[in-house]
């Protein structure tokens, strides 16, 4: 057992388009992880959520992913917090001993970000003194993401420069944090697990499916279902796009090294007009 927890908050980043998502979200929370000892928050634009238990901080107008994200740290007074998407249904139970543990190990070994589930791929190299764990590598593809994880807030506002699009935060933001010293770890099995029940703004059938099985009503008033058939046709659109023709007809190696240079090209780029706070 572990006799001393330390209490850092959750953030469920969100804005007013998505508040269609929020009950789901919180009552398959709540039926997951009914003993979660964290203050929960939701950020959004607006409006609020009407959960007693969660504290909904309303940052305005919507500017970016990114800004969003400062706005809503600017009134979370911790140094750490644990952050997830609203679309992020949780699948199983969590146990409240094993989140405590990876927030002990965060804080005590000083860890910057600590992803509590292994997507995407699990970390390149293992932490010999915890078997679960492992280190996301310089280098690595998304070593930064959206994926539920505890961050040092400080971090994450590096990370998240203004303007980033939650897609420029783990493409250009993996690139970003080799150029900041820290530690990003990861586990190999996850200790919070769920799947993502949205793809381009509509539901999942699978996200749907979670639903129904924890008995949790959706409004399908609000927003499409993307059926299987159009998922693969959406898959097909990409694959004859230049960069996947370009993967496919060069070595694996070359092809990363191009993405990787042109990528940071435009990571300097960003970084001249904008200020890393």
């Amino acid at each position: 057992m572990i006799s001393d927890s330390i209490h850092i908050p959750i953030l469920v980043v969100s804005c007013d388009n998505y508040s269609d998502i929020w009950r789901p979200f919180f009552e398959i929370f709540r039926k997951k992880w009914p003993d979660c000892p964290y203050n929960v928050y939701l950020g959004s634009n607006y409006e609020k959520y009407d959960g007693d238990d969660v504290t909904t901080i309303c940052v305005g107008a919507d500017v970016d992913w990114a800004s969003n994200l400062h706005h809503m740290l600017d009134k979370i007074d911790s140094d750490r917090v644990i952050m997830f998407l609203e679309d992020f249904l949780l699948i199983r139970n969590v146990d409240t001993v094993d989140v405590q543990g990876m927030v002990n190990i965060a804080v005590h070994n000083d860890v910057d970000c600590l992803r509590l589930k292994p997507s995407p791929p699990p970390p390149s190299r293992r932490c010999q003194e915890f078997n679960n764990l492992g280190v996301i590598s310089a280098g690595e593809d998304y070593r930064i993401s959206t994926q539920v994880a505890i961050w040092k807030t400080d971090l994450l506002r590096k990370i998240a420069m203004p303007g980033f699009s939650a897609w420029d935060f783990e493409v250009y933001g993996s690139l970003l944090s080799e150029r900041l010293p820290g530690k990003y770890w990861g586990v190999y099995e996850p200790i919070i697990d769920y799947r993502h029940c949205l793809e381009r703004g509509r539901w999942l059938e699978e996200g749907l499916t979670i639903c129904r099985q924890s008995r949790v009503n959706v409004d399908l008033n609000h927003r499409d279902i993307l059926t299987k058939t159009q998922k693969l046709f959406l898959r097909q659109q990409e694959s004859t796009r230049w960069r996947s023709i370009l993967k496919r007809l060069m070595p694996g190696v070359v092809s990363r090294r191009l993405h990787r240079w042109y990528r940071n090209k435009k990571l300097a780029d960003i970084i001249k007009t904008r200020t890393v706070h």
